[in-house]
């Protein structure tokens, strides 16, 4: 990841909690680094928002507003599951870095699981550390 993206860390961290941001990736440029143009080069992102926050305009273009203010440049953002194209698919994933991952507060909040009594669970009330895992081994890649 290039020093324009990693020396802003904790301003990213806030954006993200802000915004109800559970994970943000840089891809790209950015995240190679070595063909990162500091002067002219924008940066990419991958965002998935929080399972209990509500995705809406506001948050996603809130996010990438406040991203770009922060680290003075244009920025992409992408939701992983807008990407369909395999080939494109393959060449974002070759080069993903993790910026920002929300902490296992977050997971403990019982509106995590809302689907909790389909995978064995008592509707998210009574998350332990093993069932937070069976929440997020049920969810990954759902949409």
């Amino acid at each position: 990841m290039h020093l324009a993206i990693s020396q802003h860390h904790s301003g990213i961290a806030d954006i993200c909690q802000r915004f109800g941001v559970r994970r943000l990736e840089v891809f790209g440029s950015a995240a190679r680094a070595d063909d990162f143009d500091p002067a002219n080069s924008d940066v990419d992102f991958l965002v998935e928002f929080a399972a209990d926050t509500a995705v809406s305009l506001e948050a996603f273009f809130g996010t990438k507003a406040a991203l770009a203010q922060l680290l003075g440049r244009e920025v992409d953002l992408l939701e992983p599951r807008a990407v369909r194209n395999p080939y494109v698919l393959a060449s974002i994933n070759r080069n993903r870095e993790s910026v920002y991952a929300a902490g296992p507060a977050r997971l403990t909040d019982s509106r995590l699981c809302k689907r909790a009594s389909g995978h064995g669970l008592d509707g998210g009330a009574n998350l332990t550390p093993q069932s937070i895992g069976v929440c997020i081994a049920a969810h990954a890649g759902a949409g």
